[in-house]
This record gives structure tokens, C-alpha cells and sequence, in this order.
């Protein structure tokens, strides 16, 4: 099996998913995997650090590389304390994100979606009512006003903790803006429904953050919304493009303008007094 796959290895020092491919980030690993699990040592010369060109979207800065040097001579020096604290934090988030998620393990989108679904369920279908007791959706609407942004909307699993630069420390080489979380049309307007569901059914839990005009999230919310629309009425093809991180090539055009545009015509028949329904009649 090593001869073979030594074989098969193409000049640039990746594989393909068969002999007829060029080199791809998935067959390289896939055959890296299988050369290590059959005894390859990893400082053999054939298994060198190199990424196929086709999929070298996001090279890496010199900041990223000194950061390695760093972190190769810790790892050869490391602390047996602090790995072992570190071990035990990743294993709590773990431990967290399967009982909250059931295993799914995903994020806030989910989390919006699915209580946007339960809203709806209650106002629709008063039978399954008690299957949800005020107390967890409580804390569901908590945790989403304490995931807003700063411009007032909402990111996909996060909140933007960070600025740019730490892009510059984007080891993944195939995607781009994945070191920080910034903040989506998609996921604001999804937000911004759930609370005014939320609201309707239990109007007063955190009342002056879901609808004061000065501190709420939906106003913020619709602000933005408003802020990045185009001149020609569209809005902009953000960097997740209908996938995460940038390099997909998926365009959904009408999925990326049926969210703000709900969201917007909601508020304006919801708010109709609001200065920012003045700013979306023609």
C-alpha cells in the first residue's frame, strides 16, 4: 500500500481522489492519513508541508508563520498544566455543545431557526404549548440578544470578538474570513423574527431590549438591514455565499433578498410610527 500510493503521488506532492485527478486538499489527506496509519514517519521527505495551487485560496502571511515557529518550539517545550487545563475546557465546550445541540452540534443558526419554529408552533397549535415551559424560552432569547454585534446585528455562531487583522493568522488555506464571525443579513433578519415572535406570545421578558427605539435589538436590527441595501434595491452577496468562508462559488439571489425584505415589510406594518418605516416607503 505505500509503494503504491508513493506511486501515485503527483509533482507537486499532493494526490487526487483517483490517478486521473490533480492534487486536491480532500485525496491528499485522505492518502497522508492512510501513509501515517501504515507507518510512515511524518518527517519523510515526500509527506513536505505543501498545498496544491488550485487550492491555496488563502496563502499564509508572515505573521501566521512566525506564530508556527512560536508554537513548534512550545510544543516541543510545552506546559503539562496548562495542556492539561486547555484539555479540559475544549472538552467542556464539547460536552455543552452535545447536550444543547442533542449532538447536532451546529450553532445560533440553528438555534434562531428552530426557535423561530417553536413560535410559530405555539401560535398555530395551542396543543403542544406545554411542551415548552417560558423559562427555556427565556434563556433561548437571552443568549440571542447576548450574541448581537455592536452595529446591531447578528453573525452566524458568535459574536465579532475580534478586528480584521486576525486574518492574518488564517492557517486554513482554503477559505477566507473565517477567523472572526461578522455579521449576515440572513442571520439578522432570522434573529429579528424569532424575538418579535418571542414577543407576541411573552410581551413582557426583556421588554426595553427587544423594543425600546434607543437600545433594542430589532430597530438596530432593521437599521442595518437598511444601511446595506444597494442603490438598485438589491443587497450585497455577503462572504458566505450561500455556504461559509468565502471561496464557495453558490449564489442564491433571491434566497440572500426574501429574508430582509420580510423582515422589513413586518416592521413597517408592526412599527408603523417608527422614523425607519418612514425610510422604506418610496
Amino acid at each position: 500500500m505505500v509503494r503504491y500510493l508513493r506511486s501515485v503521488q503527483l509533482p507537486d506532492g499532493g494526490w487526487g481522489l483517483h490517478v486521473e485527478d490533480k492534487s486536491t486538499v480532500f485525496g491528499t489527506t485522505l492518502s497522508y492519513t492512510s501513509l501515517r496509519i501504515l507507518g510512515v514517519d511524518p518527517d519523510d521527505p515526500d509527506l513536505r508541508n505543501n498545498v496544491s495551487s488550485c487550492d491555496l485560496y488563502t496563502p499564509h502571511s508572515t505573521l501566521l508563520n512566525v506564530a508556527y515557529m512560536v508554537m513548534n518550539v512550545y510544543e516541543a517545550h510545552h506546559s503539562t498544566t496548562l495542556r492539561e487545563k486547555a484539555v479540559r475546557e475544549l472538552y467542556e465546550h464539547i460536552q455543552a455543545d452535545d447536550r444543547f445541540t442533542k449532538c447536532i452540534s451546529i450553532g445560533p443558526i440553528s438555534k434562531t431557526i428552530n426557535m423561530l419554529s417553536v413560535m410559530l408552533l405555539e401560535e398555530l397549535c395551542p396543543s403542544i404549548r406545554h411542551h415548552f415551559t417560558p423559562e427555556r424560552l427565556y434563556d433561548a432569547v437571552n443568549v440571542l440578544l447576548s450574541m448581537r454585534n455592536r452595529d446591531g446585528g447578528f453573525a452566524t455562531y458568535e459574536t465579532k470578538r475580534g478586528g480584521k487583522l486576525l486574518e492574518l493568522l488564517n492557517p486554513s488555506e482554503v477559505f477566507g474570513d473565517i477567523m472572526i464571525d461578522y455579521t449576515y443579513v440572513e442571520c439578522t433578519s432570522a434573529v429579528m423574527q424569532a424575538l418579535r415572535h418571542f414577543q407576541k406570545i411573552h410581551p413582557d421578558h426583556q421588554t426595553q431590549e427587544i423594543r425600546h427605539p434607543d437600545q433594542q435589538a430589532v430597530e438596530r436590527g432593521v437599521q442595518l438591514l437598511i444601511d446595506k441595501q444597494l442603490l438598485n434595491g438589491d443587497w450585497p452577496q455577503e462572504n458566505i455565499a450561500g455556504v461559509f468562508n468565502k471561496s464557495c462559488a453558490i449564489s442564491y439571489t433571491s434566497y440572500r433578498n426574501v429574508f430582509p425584505i420580510w423582515t422589513l415589510g413586518r416592521f413597517s406594518r408592526l412599527y408603523p410610527s417608527s422614523p425607519l418605516t418612514g425610510k422604506m416607503k418610496m
